[in-house]
């Protein structure tokens, strides 16, 4: 495999970090789909507010945003044993994208904030 891109490296050591501070959890291998993508949602909530701290109960963009994240938290979450899971050919493309983007943002804020 040629070299990883250091922003890469970057990101991937912080979510082993991550990772690390839950191994008293009991992981995800038996979670459903519904409640993963709720919790994505309610993570890009918490992404969102990252950048305006104080917007938690203002009737900012950032929180209006986060606010319509959550609401979609819940809308999946409770779909959750009435719809069956079909992943397309494109699911795993997605899902890189999402962590793609992520990367690239916690990347400009490593250089903005050191």
């Amino acid at each position: 495999m040629a070299d990883r891109r250091v922003e890469v490296e970057r990101f991937a050591d912080q979510m082993e970090a991550k990772l690390r501070e839950n191994d008293h959890k009991n992981g995800w291998k038996n979670c459903t789909v519904h409640w993963l993508l709720a919790r994505l949602c309610e993570e890009t909530a918490e992404l969102v507010e990252s950048f305006n701290p104080a917007s938690a109960g203002q009737r900012t963009s950032f929180a209006i945003a986060a606010n319509h994240l959550r609401c979609a938290a819940e809308a999946l979450d409770g779909f959750g044993p009435y719809v069956k899971v079909r992943p397309t050919a494109t699911t795993r493309a997605e899902a890189a994208d999402v962590g793609n983007f992520a990367m690239m943002i916690s990347d400009i804020t490593e250089v903005l904030h050191g």
